[in-house]
């Protein structure tokens, strides 16, 4: 396992650094880079986060680059702070055995989730865009059409320090038997939360 840091180096530069965990490489993203994640023990880890990953009770936009070709599993794109029911939560999944792409929030007393129907598992780039806007929650991939549902009202960042995990759910190494959800595939750098 390495545990290197890839710095945040966005235009704000949040000091919202990663660690990398299994053997996540750098690639490439068209123009731009990206990293790639082999399903087995990669993904990276954003942890003690600043303020500015705090999404609390307030409107936000998360977008991100993904490519893969799975059929089956869950694939995490991206998972804020916990995980389980009655959670303060947000997260962003492919799920192709289902065919979809899956956003959910979670504010510890109330839940709402949007799904695509499509898995956009067929190798290219995709654009995502996870939204909580005016009591709305969405979800749309490649400005293609938007998913929504009602958003419940209040926080979903925890009071305490969090963490951020990018290409598999906090609780990996140790998901129960029968639970495989890492990413498999591309992932670019550009991941944005605002």
């Amino acid at each position: 396992m390495r545990h290197e840091r890839p710095p945040d180096v966005g235009p704000n530069q949040y000091g919202n650094h990663a660690v990398i965990h299994g053997g996540a490489q750098l690639g490439d993203r068209n123009s731009g880079r990206a990293m790639t994640f082999d399903g087995q023990d990669d993904y990276l880890r954003l942890v003690s986060c600043s303020d500015s990953l705090r999404l609390g009770a307030g409107d936000f936009t998360l977008t991100a680059w993904f490519r893969h070709t799975a059929t089956t599993g869950a694939l995490p794109i991206v998972r804020g702070y916990g995980m389980g029911s009655g959670v303060q939560q947000f997260w962003l999944r492919a799920e192709p055995g289902q065919g979809r792409i899956r956003a959910a929030i979670d504010t510890g007393t109330a839940y709402a989730e949007v799904k695509t129907t499509s898995a956009y598992n067929d190798g290219q780039w995709h654009h995502a865009l996870m939204k909580r806007q005016s009591g709305r929650l969405t979800l749309s991939v490649d400005g293609g059409p938007e998913f929504g549902a009602a958003a419940p009202a209040g926080s979903i960042t925890p009071p305490a320090e969090f963490s951020v995990h990018v290409g598999a759910r906090p609780d990996f190494p140790n998901q129960p038997a029968g639970v495989t959800e890492l990413f498999r595939g591309l992932k670019p750098l550009d991941l944005k939360l605002a």
